[in-house]
């Protein structure tokens, strides 16, 4: 659920101008914001009492490092993680992993 409305974000705001030249369509960002927001709603209650996905440190949480990194940061929607405090405290810990953030510092 959460890879789709991630991607609609990338693929407009950081990928269509810079590979594609297009111009990024607003009507799929809007979508991709709304499904998101879905999403991390039902994060922020799963993450509740604990500091992973899990519980614990996994594959889940280093999957979603990529994506979470441009749509945050690189394509600006950092509001919807950080208004949220288990998803934003979750995502605060992701990135400063050591791995993750040496991982991180090599994407474009």
């Amino acid at each position: 659920y959460y890879d789709p409305p991630v991607f609609k974000l990338v693929s407009q705001e950081v990928f269509a101008e810079k590979f594609w030249n297009k111009n990024p369509d607003p009507e799929i960002i809007k979508q991709g914001r709304e499904e998101l927001i879905k999403v991390l709603d039902i994060y922020e209650k799963l993450l509740e009492g604990k500091e992973y996905l899990n519980g614990e440190f996994s594959l889940a949480d280093i999957y979603h490092s990529p994506f979470t990194h441009y749509v945050y940061g690189v394509a600006k929607h950092s509001e919807l993680w950080d208004s949220r405090p288990n998803v934003k405290n979750w995502w605060n810990r992701l990135r400063n992993r050591e791995a993750v953030k040496k991982t991180l510092e090599e994407i474009p």
